[in-house]
């Protein structure tokens, strides 16, 4: 939930160039000072926070519009909501509603109401006849899951909504409980209070507007999927990585700055993507899924977002035609190019993903391609198969080998990005070989570190590339991966991955 107010943190917006400080509270002050909650109720009761967000020095504000398209691409964020008012009671918040919005421009208080709060670029053109409901969500100390499938009783939203008649009655468009145009909610926390020797629950009540909902990953799940192999990666993980990497959302040729700050100076409207290690194309598929792709909206100054996979697994294992089938069904726009081979020992394949996305982002008149913007990949590690090589490392060797080769560059050495999973493990003291730890029987306990998975920066300066961030996601007691990002020719970046 999001309001105006001082701010300490920071939210970047891969589609902009600006950060904005933000601060982030609980909403659900629920239990916190019970010491019999275990750890998993607590951080339930943190499923509502409120994002917090002031001016910044130059006069630059966090807008509606920069929320809803941050939350777009957001894989665990459900949804942002702006607070309208708040109160102890239905006709309390209603009372308040009607006095900010009674006095806008020459408007009725429904389509001030609406226009404060909606995102041209994100939600359809607001008027008074706009489509609504509103929607009544309890939250008290015998609550213990917070989510999407939680339902208030309908009995408790009609004596809600009949409390905020006053305000209702100025809502001038129809009621759509299923799709409407805009999303109203009313979030009543109760908090228990003691007065004296008896405990009483006093009412915080918000009403609220969507903003936006997060990213719908859940389209991409491997049992939604055609082509997936046996150990896919979730959709989480994939539009993460591209959210690291900084795919953009538009190109505006009046306003560099509209565009993602990893797009090439070149003002190109396109964005190219190698993944090298593509399996099931799953990060393609999250590439492709970017809000305002050439897929999701129409608009002339659209990013067109060329993505090329490379896969060594044969037919029987990965089939290219049901993966373009996965693209197809969900309406995405196909990768330019789908090659098996070897990407790594196979100069041949490189050089025909290079030509085609040569083709496809800069035109057939730019005499030399000036390499991917990003190579955005889950290597395959073999924890499990205990390969010798790392394959981060081959592919870091390669982009060495093709620039001092007199090749065509795999990476853009002025601005591209490499986007990776680095995994992190722990090893039990066991003698059970049979035991899937990634670790070898009868080895003790040792704790990795990402700093010792990096690259060396003797490699990374060779290449042309310097260490960004590092982010970690914990999978299990004995298994982390760490999202790791190199830019090249990065002339300020922190060294320190925690």
């Amino acid at each position: 939930m999001y309001e105006d107010n001082k701010t300490d943190d920071e939210l970047f917006l891969g589609s902009t160039s600006q950060i904005f400080p933000i601060e982030f509270q609980d909403a659900l002050q629920i239990n916190k000072n019970n010491e019999d909650e275990d750890e998993d109720d607590l951080e339930e009761s943190s499923a509502l926070q409120y994002l917090i967000s002031s001016s910044q020095e130059d006069g630059k504000k966090l807008t509606d519009e920069t929320i809803a398209k941050a939350t777009q691409r957001c894989s665990l964020v459900r949804a942002t909501y702006k607070i309208l008012a708040r109160g102890e009671s239905y006709e309390e918040v209603a009372h308040k509603t009607l006095q900010k919005f009674s006095s806008l421009n020459n408007n009725n208080i429904f389509t001030n109401l609406l226009q404060s709060s909606s995102s041209s670029s994100t939600s359809p053109p607001i008027h008074k006849d706009s489509s609504w409901c509103i929607r009544l969500r309890q939250y008290n100390s015998t609550q213990k899951r917070y989510g999407k499938r939680i339902r208030s009783p309908l009995t408790q939203e009609r004596q809600a909504i009949l409390e905020m008649k006053d305000l209702i009655q100025h809502f001038t468009g129809p009621v759509d409980l299923m799709n409407p145009d805009v999303k109203l909610y009313l979030f009543d926390m109760q908090e228990d209070q003691e007065e004296g020797e008896e405990q009483t629950k006093k009412n915080n009540i918000l009403f609220a507007i969507e903003l936006a909902q997060g990213s719908t990953y859940h389209t991409l799940a491997p049992n939604t999927r055609i082509c997936v192999t046996t150990t896919p990666l979730d959709p989480i993980a994939s539009i993460l990585l591209c959210n690291v990497a900084q795919i953009p959302y538009y190109h505006d040729p009046d306003n560099i700055s509209s565009t993602s700050t990893l797009t090439s100076s070149k003002n190109k409207n396109s964005f190219s993507i190698l993944d090298p290690y593509a399996g099931s194309c799953s990060i393609l598929l999250g590439a492709a899924s970017i809000p305002n792709s050439p897929s999701t909206q129409n608009n002339n100054n659209k990013t067109n977002i060329n993505s090329v996979g490379i896969e060594i697994a044969p037919k029987t294992d990965v089939d290219f035609d049901l993966i373009e089938k996965d693209f197809e069904i969900r309406n995405l726009t196909l990768p330019s190019l789908l090659l098996r081979g070897d990407s790594i020992k196979n100069v041949t394949i490189r050089e025909q993903a290079k030509r085609r996305a040569h083709a496809q982002s800069q035109g057939e008149e730019a005499s030399f391609f000036s390499g991917f913007d990003a190579i955005i990949t889950d290597p395959p590690y073999g924890i499990r198969e205990k390969l010798e090589s790392d394959p981060l490392i081959d592919l870091i060797h390669v982009i060495i080998k093709d620039s001092q080769d007199g090749q065509q560059p795999l990476l853009d050495p002025s601005n591209g990005v490499l986007v990776a999973f680095i995994p992190v493990t722990t090893c039990s003291n066991n003698n059970n070989e049979n035991e899937d730890n990634g670790c070898k029987g009868g080895e003790k306990m040792k704790q990795e570190s990402i700093h010792e998975k990096l690259p060396p920066n003797s490699l990374l300066e060779r290449a042309g590339l310097k260490f960004v961030i590092a982010r970690e996601q914990v999978l299990s007691s004995i298994l982390s991966r760490w999202i790791v990002m190199f830019k090249a020719s990065c002339a300020s970046c922190d060294d320190d991955p925690n």
